[in-house]
């Protein structure tokens, strides 16, 4: 589980001036906020509850509930915003600025050649490409957004828009990548909970394992600790901070299995033959603020597929992989966009643990 679950926010302060009183930084369209004001005696029902423009703009304004000394707020409108509680003559304002980010253009670019031979020693092994951002035509799946943040079209507010970190994580939707022995045996791909037991490849017949289940967040970054970590490794905004940003991402997935089918109290002697299965993914442009770095929003997606059929062929020991008519790199080429944003699982987007896969990711030669 990521070390919060949910977020939270103070103030006490009984003037509204953004210098005096610091605003919260958030983005639009996240899960609405509870509200509690705390009295003194404690849980009094008279409380009157308040949104005013902060600049502004003046309408519309995000939906307020009230409900006795707890309220309900939909941040569901851009731009700078006082939001009060007031009892016996004393009011206390929470400043809120809510940015919303616009997809201006976007493009995916996926290599339009064969997976390729990559084998050594007693591995067979299998290459889409590499991780180079700034060569895009190397990369199995090249993707960039050029978006723009506001605050309601509130200038003053533009310099709150450097707490926006816009960036693109990947869920993994699906993985059937197998290899396929002489005799029958195979070896695919599972991701598992417990971690693995001590070897990424699976023989015993006894050893229960459970399949974590799509999508999962595909991150190597070390596992999602919160805002810039569930990104793909490679993911870039240029620049980082402002109003218009270019972001962009990469990514080449890569397979390798053994040569000779390993089975449990058996010397491993049955050759692969072919590997077959695609391995299948959702990118995601997401936007955080450092104020709250474990809600995430959606603002575009794109799927696509690495399909990794082939055969395999030795010259003595030496393995080659080809892969077959249908290996290749398929998908979007742009990203759909989700206007004007919605909470990551909202649209769908899995940016929690398990991440960092390599612990979960087993080979099952059973």
């Amino acid at each position: 589980m990521p070390p919060r679950t949910h977020e939270e926010f103070t103030s006490t302060s009984n003037v509204k001036a953004l210098g005096s009183n610091a605003p919260t930084v958030l983005l639009r369209n996240l899960s609405a906020i509870k509200l509690i004001a705390e009295t003194d005696p404690p849980n009094q029902t008279d409380v009157a509850w308040n949104v005013e423009p902060n600049p502004g703009p003046a309408s519309p304004k995000p939906g307020l509930t009230p409900s006795g000394y707890e309220a309900t707020l939909q941040p569901d409108q851009p731009g700078g915003f006082a939001i009060s509680a007031s009892l016996d003559g004393t009011t206390v304002y929470w400043n809120l600025v809510l940015f919303e980010v616009t997809v201006v253009n976007s493009a995916v670019q996926l290599k339009a050649s064969k997976p390729t031979d990559g084998s050594q020693g007693s591995w067979v092994g299998i290459s889409t490409g590499e991780f180079d951002v700034d060569n895009p035509a190397v990369c199995a799946m090249y993707a960039k957004a050029n978006i723009t943040l506001s605050a309601g079209g509130q200038t003053s507010l533009d310099t709150y828009a450097d707490k926006i970190t816009v960036g693109t994580c990947q869920d993994i939707t699906d993985d059937t990548t197998a290899a396929n022995y002489q005799g029958g045996g195979k070896v695919r791909s599972r991701y598992v909970l417990p971690a693995q037991p001590g070897t990424p490849v699976v023989v015993d017949p006894a050893l229960a394992v459970a399949d974590i289940g799509f999508p999962m967040l595909d991150t190597g970054l070390g596992g999602a600790t919160g805002g810039g970590s569930v990104f793909l490794s490679r993911t870039r905004s240029t620049p980082a901070t402002g109003k218009t940003r270019l972001v962009e991402t990469c990514d080449s997935p890569g397979r390798v299995f053994d040569s000779l089918h390993p089975e449990f109290n058996k010397a491993a002697t049955k050759r692969i033959l072919t590997v077959s299965g695609s391995s299948k993914y959702t990118c995601y442009l997401v936007a955080f603020s450092s104020d709250a770095v474990f809600s995430f929003v959606a603002y575009g997606s794109a799927a696509w597929v690495s399909n990794i059929s082939g055969t395999v062929a030795f010259t003595g020991a030496t393995v080659k992989y080809t892969a077959g008519a249908a290996g290749g790199i398929t998908g979007a080429s742009q990203f759909a966009v989700i206007s004007p944003g919605k909470e990551a699982d909202k649209a769908g987007c899995e940016v929690m643990p398990p991440a960092d896969l390599d612990p979960y990711w087993i080979f099952d030669a059973r």
